[in-house]
């Protein structure tokens, strides 16, 4: 008999945080990394497409919007089926495909021979860069104890600033001597090295330990494998971690790892572990410690809408809901920052004649000259929101966490209905309130991922991460109609808008009965 068993969750307590998880953060983050890097090409890249003048790329304005439209198809098709694929085929192959789709398709949008290549090109890019939230569901697998765990979510979720500004540095380099094909093959490196890292170094991106020992999808097939697969990986992790297990251990599946949390921090625990007992029950039978006889093939989805467990399935509509609001408000307000500045810094436009108009339209294309420092500042002001985000989940909660973040940035938008701060004599105190209400969008918006991330079990995350981020894209494609469109008619009615989108979102992530900040991930 060995002499130590291990249920899961004391498996990853006894790897501990250390080099493992550094290569695995490095690794699944660089998704996240990826992901801002091709929402941040998008205005580049669609305004030196406008500039080229070759036939080939000749493109109307509408059909430029198209150019950005189709990533966030593309993301939404993604979101949606990359996260059912890495629950029932596993995170590793799920991450494989979705990296190839951004590194291979990348590469043919820098080689596009007519506009209709470049827009499918760009839509199987949205397509892998959607997938990305199987990353967030493998990483935060082997993260060991609750009290770390926020901290470490934000600094995994950290890779989108990162990328936002990457980006942006990018195209300052690139752009003017190489044009947009230099700047979507430099876009299209990271993905490119994600995968070679991935195929050549295989450990360093294992396959999760929970979907192997309890031997569900593609893993039912050699349920005993699939263990001891499970098995090599904590092996691993601890010879990295210089943790070795003793010679003897024996991984189990206790039931402790079929629960959903130890139940601290929750308002329903016992219902939602009622309910979750149910899910396992279908999805494998336990006959002895440390062997599971699978029983069907799970499918996430059904299992997020099963009538069998109402709490979760009014939990996942719930977050949906917010991932569309928090989209169509984050992605609105990083528009609203450059359509702002403009709106002050032009109040007499509307006497503008029409050789005027004229002129400033044919000299469109070099609109973002010498503007690009600018954006790289005022993403750069995302960054203290990752500060007051790690301050306050632990303190406070995850749900009031968010809740606050969305009021913050409510109330900021209502001084923005004053027409003095949006006169053309307010420049600095409207850059000053746009930088904190953008602070507090990044807040909102990561912290809205920790909470989903800890909100549902391992059978089922990276398919509920999938969906609402899926709807979180469907917000990203409405914002432009918000941010331009409808401010272009009324800015009143624009920014009373985002108001309401901002203090209804408060309320909203209330109607969730569940609090996860002191709750174990199963």
């Amino acid at each position: 008999m060995p002499s130590r068993t291990f249920s899961l969750r004391q498996a990853v307590d006894y790897v501990g945080n250390g080099r493992f998880q550094l290569q695995l953060l490095l690794i699944t983050g660089a998704t996240q990394l990826a992901d801002a890097m091709e929402l941040m090409l998008l205005p580049f890249l669609t305004n030196a497409v406008r500039c080229d003048a070759s036939d080939a790329m000749a493109a109307s304005e509408p059909e430029l919007a198209l150019l950005s439209s189709v990533v966030f198809m593309g993301m939404l098709l993604g979101a949606c089926s990359a996260g059912w694929i890495a629950d029932v085929f596993g995170r590793r192959y799920g991450f494989l495909l979705t990296t190839a789709c951004c590194a291979i398709a990348g590469a043919g949008s820098a080689v596009a021979w007519s506009f209709n290549a470049l827009l499918l090109a760009r839509f199987v890019v949205g397509f892998g860069v959607g997938g990305s939230p199987a990353a967030l569901s493998l990483y935060a697998e082997f993260i060991p104890s609750t009290a770390v765990r926020a901290r470490q979510l934000l600094v995994f979720l950290s890779f989108f600033s990162i990328g936002t500004l990457l980006e942006a540095c990018i195209a300052v380099a690139v752009l003017p001597s190489y044009g947009w094909r230099g700047l979507l093959w430099a876009s299209a490196v990271p993905s490119a090295l994600l995968l070679a890292i991935a195929v050549v170094f295989p450990k360093v991106l294992p396959e999760s330990p929970r979907l192997l020992l309890t031997g569900v999808g593609a893993f039912a097939r050699d349920a005993a494998a699939a263990a001891s697969q499970a098995k090599a990986v904590f092996d691993h992790a601890a010879q990295v971690n210089g943790r070795p297990f003793p010679a003897d251990w024996e991984l189990v599946l206790s039931d402790a790892d079929t629960r959903d949390g130890d139940g601290a921090g929750s308002d329903t625990h016992d219902d939602y572990d009622h309910h979750l007992d149910a899910d396992n029950a279908a999805l494998l039978q336990i006959s002895a410690p440390g062997t599971t006889t699978p029983r069907k093939q799970a499918n996430p989805i059904r299992l997020l809408l099963s009538s069998e467990n109402p709490l979760r399935r009014r939990q996942f509509a719930l977050l949906c809901g917010m991932y569309f609001l928090m989209a169509l408000l984050y992605y609105g307000l990083v528009i609203f920052t450059v359509t702002l500045a403009a709106a002050s810094d032009s109040p007499s436009s509307s006497s503008t004649s029409p050789s005027q108009n004229s002129s400033t339209s044919s000299n469109e294309c070099g609109s973002l000259a010498g503007r690009e420092w600018e954006v790289i500042l005022e993403n750069a002001g995302e960054l203290p929101g990752l500060l007051l985000a790690d301050q306050l989940l632990n303190r406070i909660g995850r749900r009031k966490t968010i809740a606050s973040l969305f009021t913050l940035c409510g109330g900021l938008l209502m001084l923005l209905l004053l027409p003095e701060i949006r006169g053309a004599n307010a420049g600095a105190v409207l850059s000053i309130i746009m930088c904190v209400v953008r602070m507090s969008a990044l807040g909102f918006n990561q912290s809205l991922w920790v909470f989903t991330t800890e909100l549902f079990p391992t059978n089922v995350r990276a398919s509920a991460l999938g969906v609402a981020s899926g709807f979180a894209r469907i917000g990203g494609m409405v914002s432009p109609f918000v941010a331009q469109m409808l401010f272009a008619t009324s800015a009143t009615a624009s920014l009373c808008l985002c108001i309401g989108v901002s203090f209804a979102s408060a309320l909203l992530i209330h109607a969730v009965p569940t609090e996860t900040a002191s709750r174990q991930l199963s």
